[in-house]
């Protein structure tokens, strides 16, 4: 499974590109092509009314690769005030090596430092994360530090079937969440995870490369907080990106089943390609807000 900074989850992000698709079109491509050298370069994005009038300030992403097509460069800024997410990532042969910050309005509050292990077959071994969170309280700064590291166990086909997170920030060793991850024919179906304490707190249901329902629990009680269910296009991500490493272009996502009211909704997306025939633009139109999010993307 793909792990993503929780840091940079700030909006929904559907990249990729295709072949036989005219530029800005919105028809789905006859052929869709993958080819993971068309790498991104930047994403916008805008939120607008019902009114078409834009109502929130852009948020730019710029991505940054290695001669191999790896990232090696992430930056997050939006328009207007001081506010930069970042990141920087270096390679060796078994290692990828990450540091991040979050600073706002020049302040430093999170820093991390992250080591990816593979083994000598090229599977992710373990991941080590060490994160410094630093409040300002009042100019006397109070720091906090945590470090973990998740060891991923894999099936002979090299898939991680399990995922165990331990928290060495006490000297050391405690066990906390387990993620299974189960295949059949080689194709991901089922993601399960569960506290140290066998709590169960997510699960996900996958077919044909594509997350088609999730449903997550409260940590603490097990009691529902919402279920998430997804229908998807006939058009590849690319083999680039898609929600959460699905295979095709997500078209619509409800969450359901909260105990809040208004936290039920649905949102759905609509693509346009440039000439390349990758995704130039995502909209997004959610059930329970006026107006749309609109996603702007360029590439290298």
């Amino acid at each position: 499974m793909k792990k993503i900074k929780l840091f940079i989850l700030l909006a929904t992000m559907i990249t990729g590109f295709f072949s036989c698709q005219k530029s800005g079109s919105t028809t789905t491509p006859t052929h869709p092509m993958v080819d993971t050298a068309y790498l991104r370069k930047t994403a916008i994005f805008y939120g607008y009314d019902a009114s078409g009038n834009k109502t929130s300030d852009s948020t730019v992403w710029r991505w940054g690769y290695d001669d191999q097509h790896r990232q090696t460069l992430f930056v997050s800024r939006p328009a207007s005030g001081d506010n930069v997410d970042s990141s920087i990532t270096s390679y060796s042969a078994n290692q990828a090596v990450t540091d991040y910050w979050i600073i706002s309005e020049g302040v430093l509050y999170v820093k991390g430092h992250e080591v990816s292990f593979y083994n000598t077959k090229g599977y992710l071994d373990s991941v080590q994360e060490t994160i410094m969170n630093i409040s300002p309280n009042n100019g006397s700064p109070d720091t906090t530090h945590s470090n973990t590291v998740t060891v991923y166990y894999n099936d002979a086909n090299g898939h991680d079937t399990t995922a165990i997170l331990y928290d060495l920030s006490t000297g050391g060793r405690v066990r906390g969440n387990t993620t299974f991850s189960v295949y059949v024919n080689n194709s991901l179906t089922r993601v399960m995870s569960y506290t140290r304490d066998g709590v169960k707190t997510n699960s996900q249901s996958w077919t044909d490369g594509n997350i088609v329902a999730d449903t997550t629990w409260n940590f603490n009680d097990g009691s529902l907080l919402f279920t998430h269910s997804y229908s998807f296009s006939s058009v590849l991500s690319g083999g680039f990106y898609g929600y959460v490493g699905t295979k095709n272009l997500l078209l619509q996502g409800t969450q359901a089943n909260s105990p809040f009211g208004s936290s039920n909704y649905t949102y759905t997306n609509t693509y346009t390609f440039d000439t390349a025939n990758r995704v130039s633009t995502q909209k997004e139109v959610l059930s329970n807000q006026p107006g749309y999010h609109l996603d702007v993307y360029t590439y290298y």
